[in-house]
């Protein structure tokens, strides 16, 4: 089952759902997975659950899930000594606040966080378009500076042509 010929079971996250017994298997397993497959694709793998989960949080599509579930994750993360472990802590945490429904305090994070975090992964676009409609004068400036943090991080060069776009025409409206 660890083998090369089995894995598209064990990628695919609509064939090995969380909490499947394939996704189990997959865990149990992944010392064994990582030398077939490779530790780079399994744990790429492993992160794609956590981050579906966080994206549906962060993009407002998910508002059940619980600060308790999101501790419970962070566990989950930290036990798995994922390759991008820090950047998917980080994510937790953001989603904490989003689902808290605190805007003061969800820039406040976001600054923190975002040295964890690769620019290309930090969900800006979709955390500034929903904060930016209740922000104040004082927020945006605020978002507009982390933002543009963002770009210079940025290592991709389309990413960041766009996503300074999207940061001069929040300073433009400002």
């Amino acid at each position: 089952k660890v083998s090369n010929d089995y894995w598209f079971l064990f990628e695919n996250s609509e064939l090995a759902p969380d909490g499947s017994e394939a996704a189990k298997y997959l865990v149990v397993n992944r010392g064994k997975f990582n030398q077939s497959i490779g530790k780079e694709k399994v744990d790429k793998r492993l992160s794609k659950g956590f981050e579906q989960k966080l994206m549906m949080i962060l993009y407002g599509r998910d508002t059940k899930t619980t600060a308790k579930e999101l501790d419970q994750m962070k566990k989950d993360i930290t036990a798995l000594k994922l390759d991008h472990g820090k950047s998917l802590l980080s994510q937790v945490n953001i989603a904490k606040v989003v689902l808290a429904d605190k805007p003061d305090q969800l820039i406040t994070v976001c600054e923190k966080e975002l040295s964890q975090i690769p620019a290309e992964e930090f969900p800006y676009f979709m955390l500034v378009y929903k904060a930016k409609e209740k922000a104040t004068p004082a927020q945006m400036a605020r978002w507009i500076k982390l933002g543009k943090k963002v770009v210079a991080k940025a290592q991709d060069p389309k990413f960041k042509e766009s996503m300074e776009q999207f940061v001069n025409s929040l300073a433009e409206k400002k």
